[in-house]
C-alpha cells in the first residue's frame, strides 16, 4: 500500500514500480511530485500486492496466509496444526498466481469440491474423443496403483506415452482429471498438496477423483 500511495503522486524519473519502504525513502524527493490529479487504480494497486506477495519467505507466507485460510476453510485448522509443512505447500501452490489473500478462498474450492461433468467446460473438454481417452485411461491407472504417492503417480501418469499420449495431449488430460479445472496451479505442487492433504476428511482425494470421473465420463 505504501509503494503505491508513494507512486500516485510522485515517480523516481523512471518506469520502476516496485519499492520497498527503505528505497522510496531513498529515492523520494519533492521535486518529482506531479502537478496532475492522480487516478486510484484498484487492479494496479492488486497487481503490486502480488508482485510482493511473491517475493514473502515461505515462514512470513505462509503466517500472512494462514488467517485467511481459517477463514475460508475452518476445518483445516486441525491440519495445520499437525502438518504445518503443508499449509506453506498450499501457500506456495498459491502464490505465483494470488494477487491479493482474499482469493485464497476461491483458489482452493477445487480441494474440497470435485464434480467435472457438472462443469461446462470440462465436459465440453471431454466430450473431445482424444482428450476423453485419455482421462479414462488415466483415471483407470491411477486407480491400480496401491499405496498411492508421488513417485507412483507420475509412474503411472507417464506409462501413458506407451499408448501415444504425449505433450498437451497428456498433460491438458491430466489437469482436468486431477483438479476439475483447465488451467491452475503447477501439477506436481497440486499433486504433492493433494496427497499430503488425504488424512482432511473434507479434502476430495486423487483416486476419489479418478473415480468419479470415470462415473461422469466412462462410458
Amino acid at each position: 500500500m505504501v509503494n503505491y500511495l508513494a507512486l500516485l503522486g510522485w515517480n523516481e524519473g523512471n518506469d520502476r514500480e516496485e519499492y520497498t519502504v527503505p528505497e522510496l525513502i531513498d529515492a523520494f524527493s519533492l521535486e518529482r511530485i506531479v502537478k496532475s490529479p492522480a487516478v486510484f487504480d484498484m487492479d494496479k494497486l492488486n497487481w503490486l500486492n502480488g508482485v510482493h506477495l511473491r517475493k514473502l519467505d515461505d515462514n512470513a507466507l505462509t503466517a500472512a496466509g494462514r488467517p485467511f485460510l481459517l477463514e475460508a476453510y475452518p476445518f483445516l485448522a486441525g491440519k495445520l496444526e499437525r502438518d504445518p509443512e503443508w499449509g506453506t505447500a498450499v501457500m506456495n501452490m498459491l502464490k505465483n498466481k494470488l494477487t491479493i489473500f482474499s482469493e485464497i478462498k476461491d483458489r482452493l474450492a477445487f480441494l474440497f469440491a470435485y464434480e467435472p461433468v457438472m462443469d461446462e467446460q470440462i465436459r465440453t473438454f471431454f466430450e473431445e474423443e482424444q482428450h476423453r481417452n485419455a482421462g479414462r485411461l488415466l483415471a483407470t491407472r491411477i486407480l491400480d496403483v496401491e499405496n498411492l504417492n508421488g513417485e507412483r503417480f507420475w509412474e503411472a501418469a507417464m506409462s501413458m506415452k506407451q499408448d501415444g499420449f504425449k505433450g498437451k495431449h497428456l498433460f491438458h488430460p491430466l489437469r482436468a482429471l486431477i483438479s476439475g479445472e483447465l488451467s491452475g496451479p503447477e501439477m506436481d505442487v497440486m499433486v504433492d498438496v493433494l496427497l499430503a492433504g488425504e488424512d482432511i476428511l473434507e479434502l476430495v482425494s486423487i483416486k476419489q477423483r479418478c473415480t468419479r470421473f470415470l462415473e461422469g465420463f466412462g462410458n
